[in-house]
Parts: structure tokens; C-alpha cells; sequence
């Protein structure tokens, strides 16, 4: 499924009941659970039609606990949702994920994708622990990274 069409999805959310968004969120978790990156693949796209994440909700949460994770590989789609939702309570592993990438990643681009995405959520989500998260992003070694927080702190 394109990108453009789970935004698209997202937005134009169909008529589901409590049931299905339970349903969505219990495959979600049992393809977590046993860390089955099909199952995942599978429960994800049930996710991305219930609409909007709310912050702390639960699939806010499981959301950040899966992309601590590395056994999936959707951990771009899951910021773009973080990031589009702006879903508080995501800073720290946003943080985390703009310097600990996926092997599949780092072959990619040396992560530096995920990175920017992760920039781009924390000056979206906005807020103190966003702000100090893009600080200490912004003083890494890595030049590249710290570029893409030093620019997202400039037009905070």
C-alpha cells in the first residue's frame, strides 16, 4: 500500500465501530507479541485505516514500543504517523531513533532518513521535552543528524 494512500486512508476514515478499532489494535499487539513482522505488516494496514493516533492512548503506546524494536521493517510509516498525529509521549524514542537504526536502514542510507523523519515529528509534536530532545540531537557527532535537529531548532 503507497504512502499516499494510507494518508489518504487515514483521512477519509470509514465507518468502524468500536469493534474494529479493538480488532486493529489486538492484531497489532498479538503480531508484537510474538514478533511476526507478516503478522505485522498485516495488522499495520488495519491500523492505518482507523484514523487519527491519540496521544497516550493505547495505540499510541504500542506504537512506541514497536518502534524500539527491529525485527519489523515499518519503522519510517510508524514516525510518519507519530509525526502527522503529533502524538505526545513519543519524544524519547523519537530521540532514540535518530541514532540507533535498523540494520536494513543503515545499509540504506546510514539511517539518515529515519532521522530526519524523527527531527521533523519532535518540532511537529513540539513542547519542552521535544525541544530539549532536538538540543541534544542537534550536538551529536554525526554532522548530518545534528544538521537536521539544528535546522528544525531554527525554525521553532
Amino acid at each position: 500500500m503507497s504512502w499516499l494512500r494510507r494518508f489518504v486512508d487515514r483521512f477519509q476514515k470509514k465507518e468502524a465501530g468500536a469493534e474494529d478499532d479493538a480488532a486493529a489494535l489486538a492484531a497489532l499487539e498479538a503480531a508484537y507479541g510474538v514478533q511476526d513482522s507478516d503478522a505485522f505488516e498485516d495488522a499495520w494496514i488495519r491500523v492505518c485505516h482507523l484514523g487519527r493516533i491519540e496521544s497516550h492512548s493505547p495505540l499510541a503506546d504500542l506504537i512506541i514500543r514497536v518502534l524500539r524494536e527491529d525485527w519489523h521493517t515499518r519503522h519510517e510509516d510508524l514516525v510518519q504517523s507519530i509525526h502527522w498525529d503529533r502524538v505526545a509521549g513519543a519524544e524519547e524514542i523519537l530521540e532514540y531513533r535518530t541514532e540507533h537504526f535498523p540494520a536494513y536502514l543503515k545499509r540504506l542510507d546510514n539511517g539518515y532518513a529515519l532521522a530526519r523523519k524523527c527531527t521533523w515529528a519532535l518540532a511537529d509534536i513540539g513542547g519542552a521535552r521535544a525541544h530539549r530532545a532536538l538540543k541534544r540531537i542537534a550536538n551529536r557527532e554525526d554532522p548530518v543528524i545534528a544538521e537536521f535537529a539544528e535546522k528544525r531548532l531554527r525554525n521553532w
